[in-house]
């Protein structure tokens, strides 16, 4: 399936000059647009629901504003729910959102991302890369931690648009590609 990234953006941008500018507000549509992504590409009978040509588009609008009423989600969204609906572009939202998280992380001045080890890390440990990141990033980073122990050891950092990875894998990948390259 092809996404429009351009609609896609157009419609991110849209959402993001429509809807209060704290992170409160920013994070509650990030996460509705996700619950929408996940409804769309795990839920056949949401899916089936929101494209049955059987079902009133006005139908639609109002099943999906009730879940913006019922998530404490900026009314402000209710347009876009709208054009979601009468363009059928329910299957462009997870674009949509990570195009949304993107500018979002541009108004509130940070990076949302994950921060992968290869083994349980100490508090202490996370704390300090975090904050070293931070200074040269010159902005707050808000990582998810996870633990991939194909890692081997080390960490991978992966922010919006920066991967930095000090990982054994990550290493030993490097070495075999310039072995390959000779």
């Amino acid at each position: 399936m092809k996404v429009n990234k351009e609609l896609a953006r157009k419609l991110a941008k849209k959402i993001i000059s429509s809807v209060p500018k704290d992170k409160e507000s920013l994070s509650a549509v990030s996460d509705f647009l996700g619950l929408l992504g996940v409804l769309y590409r795990k839920e056949p009978k949401f899916r089936d629901f929101v494209l049955s040509p059987f079902v009133p588009n006005e139908q639609k609008k109002l099943f999906i504003k009730s879940l913006i009423q019922k998530g404490n989600i900026p009314k402000e969204i209710e347009f876009f729910v709208d054009e979601l609906i009468d363009l059928n572009l329910l299957r462009i939202v997870d674009e949509i959102k990570r195009l949304f998280d993107y500018e979002s992380e541009k108004i509130l001045s940070i990076y949302r991302g994950k921060l992968i080890f290869a083994k349980e890390p100490a508090k202490e440990l996370v704390d300090e890369i975090i904050q070293r990141v931070e200074k040269v990033l010159n902005r707050k980073i808000e990582p998810e931690i996870s633990v991939n122990e194909a890692l081997i050891g080390g960490f991978e950092l992966r922010l919006s648009g920066l991967i930095l990875d000090t990982s054994v894998r990550g290493v030993l990948q490097n070495l075999s590609n310039k072995v390959k390259s000779l």
